[in-house]
């Protein structure tokens, strides 16, 4: 507190708890209070209480502490969201499929997801791919959504692999050739997931009400329905009301159909129960695991990487001396995966963090991975199973290996029986942390869609991992691209019952050639339109970023490429401060070229674009002499996207002139040099954008005299204009 320690936290026992920081005395005013991960790794803390009643202890029992919590925080009765047709609760591939499906067809949809963005597995938190194939039998049009969802990769090139005719494949072929790192199926760039495609998709819906970062904690019912639900916004506490008509659960959890008493089952079913060959002898609580993935980067000098005594302790006969832990890296098998789940996620760090110092500092490869940094592990984890809620139908091996038909055939699975079990390492003690697969190849089965609500809640669906399925049966519909086309077809029954004012069995007893019909037609569009995107990175300071005063050139650019009838998209970490429409850059108010060139590998990585914009000369002092150095990092910047991209097409800008002297007086000599370095440089993808060219301050700034005000935006932007389409 005010730079003053009150003591080290997180050390008396494992569990979440309050803890004393003792007695301090604080002046009227505001104060600093910072906290400080001494672990190094993955510290946090949930929440930090002050007052002046020194016997007061705020409460670790859970019930006690969310009336302690409301009443602190003035939590009030839920806010009303709205009715809606359908309520998606879980925003990974299958809630967003079920979205999409029933809103385009007629219904008001509530999608509630429990994270800042969408995709679970399949979002840059998780990094798993999308897999199993789409386009089947007897209904080859479900699954077009997916290509509407989802990115480029893995699986996608090789169905373009297959058929290289279609204009599918050329898109296909087209983007990867591009962006050769989407091949990388899991544990890859952010880039390959695709967060801002799945979210532009779901707000383009009109019939889509999107609510992120929403846990749902409550349910109401009527009878055997459910009649809405309570969410919780996970950064403020604030709850939600969502009344529906019909409700899905996408959650992967089968929490909502667990708040809602619908019957569900975990683990293991015995052969006797279910007569399937693969089954145990005797039912047990074994569910596949959860994947913690990570990995490295080779760098252009040596990177240190910490003792972890914290960590799980690795040996030469032990330790994996590799760069990068995929699904194998998968723990938990025997544990809970929902009560139990940040145990899990927890151990699995421990030993990605433990292995890594292992064979960075002692390991006797350690030559091999001197160079190497771990850039990326996941803080969330990627699960495969826990509960499955239970249907009409469950699903069951030999259904799938008998190839057993239903008349309520509807999406079709590809993926093999993949079940997970712990690998056990030896002379490793500890509990396993890594996973083998035992596999078992299918033909494309169509699974009846009796599997897709729940037996005993009369309004509830369910899709993705958590549908009527047996443990064995789970291991082939469990992949995200099947799980998509579970929400789809979801979302079509969804319509059905809308229009005629049924609940989900009868769409089975009663309209099931309705159904037929609508899996015929299919509601997505196949194909990737986005491979004759040309995408642009916009790197800089303030300039570029805009503010709540002053304009970014982004948004005049963006105006003037549409209108040119150019396909576009701005990519990067940030958002555009200036009011307009909602675009994406890497730009950072206040600060340098040489800030950039620090962290430019790490941008770039994550998005690689087409063509970057870099506009950086402000933030120095004429006094620092600071030209020689801007141009080192303008030179290593370029050099940096080069290596990881050899295609790209960098817009190195003469920066703006200033009329805020003399701080800003080197400007017109910076822009000299810039204008040598492209020349030296002497590369055809690098060119130099004249926006000295032009430009009054005296006209064309805010009152400060450096940044942009809309003339001066509106210039800038006819500028880099220019210069995109003569790329």
């Amino acid at each position: 507190m005010d730079d003053t320690s009150v003591g080290v936290f997180g050390t008396e026992k494992p569990d979440w708890y309050w803890q004393d920081g003792g007695i301090m005395s604080l002046s009227a005013g505001s104060h600093s209070l910072k906290l400080h991960d001494l672990t190094g790794f993955e510290g946090r803390c949930d929440a930090i209480y002050l007052t002046t009643d020194t016997k007061q202890s705020p409460p670790n029992d859970l019930k006690k502490l969310d009336s302690f919590r409301r009443k602190t925080l003035s939590i009030a009765d839920p806010i009303e969201q709205g009715s809606y047709d359908l309520v998606v609760v879980g925003g990974g591939i299958a809630g967003c499929c079920a979205a999409v499906s029933a809103a385009r067809l007629g219904c008001k949809v509530a999608l509630i997801q429990n994270r800042p963005v969408l995709g679970g597995n399949n979002s840059s938190e998780v990094r798993v791919g999308l897999s199993g194939l789409i386009s089947q039998q007897p209904y080859p049009n479900v699954g077009n959504l997916l290509d509407e969802l989802g990115g480029v990769g893995h699986w996608t090139n090789y169905e373009a692999r297959r058929d290289t005719t279609s204009e599918r494949s050329h898109q296909i072929l087209s983007i990867l050739k591009k962006h050769p790192e989407k091949i990388q199926h899991n544990a890859g760039p952010a880039s390959n997931y695709e967060d801002e495609k799945k979210l532009q998709l779901i707000t383009n819906e009109p019939n889509i009400s999107l609510f992120l970062n929403t846990e749902v904690i409550q349910v109401r019912k009527k009878g055997n329905q459910i009649t809405a639900v309570i969410g919780k916004d996970i950064e403020n506490g604030k709850e939600s009301l969502f009344k529906g008509t019909l409700f899905v659960d996408c959650t992967g959890d089968g929490n909502l159909g667990y708040l809602a008493g619908a019957d569900y089952r975990v683990g293991r079913e015995s052969k006797a129960e279910t007569q399937e060959t693969s089954a145990p002898e005797q039912a047990d609580l074994l569910t596949m695991g959860t994947s913690v993935q990570w990995y490295s980067e080779e760098m252009d000098i040596p990177q240190v990487f910490p003792d972890c005594p914290w960590a799980i302790q690795f040996n030469d006969s032990t330790c994996f001396p590799i760069i990068r832990g995929d699904w194998q890296w998968e723990a938990g098998l025997m544990r809970d995966q929902i009560t139990d789940i940040e145990q899990i996620r927890d151990y699995a760090l421990r030993a990605v963090y433990g292995n890594w110092s292992y064979v960075k500092n002692k390991g006797k490869d350690q030559s091999k991975f001197q160079n190497r940094r771990l850039v990326w592990a996941a803080y969330i984890g990627g699960k495969r199973e826990s509960r499955r809620l239970l249907g009409d139908v469950i699903l069951a091996e030999q259904d799938i290996l008998g190839k057993v038909p239903y008349e309520d055939a509807s999406f079709t699975t590809t993926w093999g029986i993949d079940l997970h079990y712990p690998e056990q390492i030896p002379g490793f003690m500890e509990e396993p942390f890594t996973a083998i697969s035992r596999t078992q190849s299918i033909t494309p089965y169509a699974v009846p869609y009796r599997c897709l609500y729940s037996r005993n809640v009369n309004n509830l669906f369910m899709a993705g991992r958590d549908i009527s399925v047996t443990h064995i049966a789970l291991g082939t519909v469990r992949v995200m691209r099947t799980g998509g086309m579970m929400g789809e077809v979801v979302g079509m029954a969804a319509s059905i019952c809308k229009q005629h004012n049924v609940l989900p069995r009868a769409v089975y007893t009663d309209y099931l050639p309705e159904l037929k019909n609508l899996m015929q037609k299919g509601v997505g569009k196949l194909g990737f339109p986005e491979a004759n995107r040309m995408t642009i990175l916009g790197l800089g300071d303030s300039i570029t970023e805009g503010g709540d005063f002053f304009t970014s050139y982004l948004q005049p650019l963006w105006t003037k490429l549409k209108t040119a009838g150019m396909d576009v998209e701005f990519v990067g970490p940030r958002e555009c401060k200036s009011p307009g429409q909602k675009l994406y850059h890497c730009a950072f108010s206040g600060k340098t070229v040489e800030f950039l060139d620090k962290k430019i590998e790490d941008i770039y990585r994550s998005y690689p674009a087409d063509v970057v914009l870099l506009h950086a000369g402000h933030n120095h002092f004429v006094d620092e002499k600071p030209i020689n150095g801007m141009i080192a990092s303008y030179r290593h910047i370029i050099q940096t996207i080069l290596k990881i991209n050899p295609d790209a097409k960098i817009l190195l800008a003469k920066v703006i002139p200033s009329g805020k002297l003399p701080k800003y007086s080197y400007i017109p000599q910076l822009n000299k040099e810039i204008e040598l370095l492209i020349k030296r440089l002497n590369n055809n993808n690098v060119m130099v954008v004249d926006q000295e060219k032009g430009f009054d301050w005296s006209t064309m700034t805010v009152k400060d005299m450096v940044h942009p005000n809309e003339k001066g935006a509106e210039h800038m932007a006819s500028i880099w204009f220019e210069a995109i389409q003569k790329l």
